[in-house]
């Protein structure tokens, strides 16, 4: 009867020092934490690249559509027809142009906060809509597409060629950026290295 509850306590002291060993492993992950308030001006920082690649296949669009105009009233033939083509650039373009124009303007009324937590090997955003979360997302650092830093001193996590998440680095202590860049660098994330 004794050595059972020998046995227990032996058991028992084994699964505590488990458990202990267990939450020491957590804490050696130090996550770094930091938010950022989802306003117009990030969001058009952020979209600048493709706003610019839809308005030039509008612009280009709509010169071809031009040529034809002209092409077409002056000379006949079925190969001026071929130039009707650019009414796709100039549509697409144009399309969405207007959408991300009134996507801009549609964030300034959400009040959306992103809370980022970035661990050893993934990073988490949690997103907030006028004081309720509603959105949580776990990413590894290599789905990252590449990383980029703005001159007002954001970093782009780019996740696709289209979107990003920024973070202020002023928001980070400077040994929490190295840190921060470490991870990002060792997951091969492309320009990590030019990070600051």
């Amino acid at each position: 009867m004794e050595e059972r509850e020998k046995n227990k306590e032996i058991i028992v002291g084994n699964e505590g020092a488990a458990e202990v060993s267990g939450e020491n492993a957590a804490d050696k992950e130090e996550i770094i934490r930091c938010s950022l308030k989802v306003d117009a001006a990030r969001q058009k920082e952020v979209q600048k690249n493709l706003y610019r690649v839809f308005l030039g296949a509008c612009i280009v669009g709509a010169a071809g559509l031009l040529v034809y105009l002209v092409l077409g009233t002056l000379i006949e033939g079925p190969w001026v027809n071929v130039l009707l083509a650019f009414a796709v650039p100039f549509g697409v373009g144009l399309v969405f142009t207007i959408a991300m124009k009134n996507n801009v303007k549609n964030l300034a009324g959400q009040e959306l906060e992103n809370f980022y937590g970035f661990g050893e090997t993934e990073f988490t955003v949690e997103t907030k809509k006028a004081g309720a979360f509603f959105a949580k997302s776990a990413l590894k650092y290599s789905d990252l597409k590449k990383v980029k830093m703005m001159n007002n001193g954001h970093y782009l996590l780019y996740i696709n060629p289209a979107s990003a998440f920024a973070i202020k680095a002023e928001d980070l202590s400077g040994e929490e950026r190295e840190k921060l860049i470490k991870r990002l660098c060792r997951a091969g994330v492309k320009g990590a290295d030019k990070l600051k």
